[in-house]
């Protein structure tokens, strides 16, 4: 399936290369600051920092909490050693602690109004409890990330480089001034499985690159798993409503007869991508201003 279109690796690490090397120049700063997750995104965009402004102008940051499973540092290890980072470029804080302290902090102090919501009987309502402490904990998680991300940006004058792509950013999958808070964003107009390819290009290690994505903000938590569907999937569809501009019901039959699935499988599919585009899309629009 060519949606989106495959994209030219060579090409596209050349415009990304100097992009971030522009961009250097022009603000006036010389090192950059990554966290580095292990994932395919930060290790793309590690490399390819690396190869705008040289190694030793990284610095590499690791952020491991209580739910990180440590295959994550292991593959943030792998990546900085590709990258050719200096050893004393790299720094690991571990913010288990900030984290517990301040939600235990913060929960006590803010009750969850769910008589508003509809929510009665006391299964429901537990339930209902924990998916929503759930979720208020994975976005207090990304928002401390950041707040460390940028203390040490700050401690040593760097540009914090963002590790955003297009598929996210579409699907508004993402903490507001969490993981999307950063200087600059190279990858973002690439779909996640246009990052794959570019990954093949640099030799990321398959290990890295074709590991099930995740933001890490709980024991287990995958991307696929919380959104219902993959990048692989969800990429046709946005690219067809997002850049072709079709409807849905055309989105469904143009996919339809590529994959020969079934029709209506294919429709539901669709719905669920673009729900997840549609309820996120105010997020592309903050702050809101007068």
């Amino acid at each position: 399936m060519n949606y989106p279109p495959r994209i030219n690796p060579a090409k596209e690490t050349k415009k990304i290369i100097t992009f971030i090397a522009d961009t250097f120049k022009k603000s006036g700063k010389t090192t950059a600051l990554i966290a580095a997750s292990g994932g395919v995104d930060s290790t793309t965009i590690l490399l390819l920092t690396a190869k705008a402004i040289k190694p030793q102008n990284v610095r590499v940051l690791h952020l491991p909490s209580k739910t990180t499973d440590s295959v994550h540092l292991k593959h943030s290890q792998l990546a900085t050693k590709a990258a050719k980072i200096p050893e004393k470029n790299i720094t690991i804080i571990n913010i288990g602690g900030i984290i517990q302290k301040t939600w235990n902090i913060i929960k006590q102090t803010s009750p969850i109004a769910l008589e508003k919501k509809g929510v009665s009987g006391r299964k429901k309502r537990n339930q209902e409890i924990a998916r929503l402490s759930r979720l208020r904990l994975a976005n207090l998680t990304a928002r401390i990330r950041m707040l460390v991300i940028y203390d040490q940006a700050k401690l040593h004058d760097d540009l914090v480089v963002g590790t955003e792509n297009h598929s996210e950013h579409l699907l508004g999958y993402y903490t507001r001034f969490g993981d999307e808070a950063s200087d600059l964003e190279p990858i973002k107009y690439l779909y996640k499985t246009q990052v794959r390819q570019l990954a093949t290009h640099l030799k990321i290690p398959k290990e890295i690159s074709q590991k099930p994505p995740t933001a890490d903000l709980w024991r287990g938590q995958t991307d696929e798993g919380e959104l219902g569907f993959s990048y692989e999937e969800s990429d046709p569809i946005l690219y067809l409503a997002f850049e072709q501009h079709l409807s849905p019901n055309k989105v469904a039959a143009k996919l339809t007869a590529v994959t020969k699935k079934d029709p209506k499988e294919t429709e539901v599919l669709v719905k669920k991508v673009l729900h997840w585009a549609e309820a996120n899309d105010f997020k592309h629009h903050l702050p809101y201003t007068l």
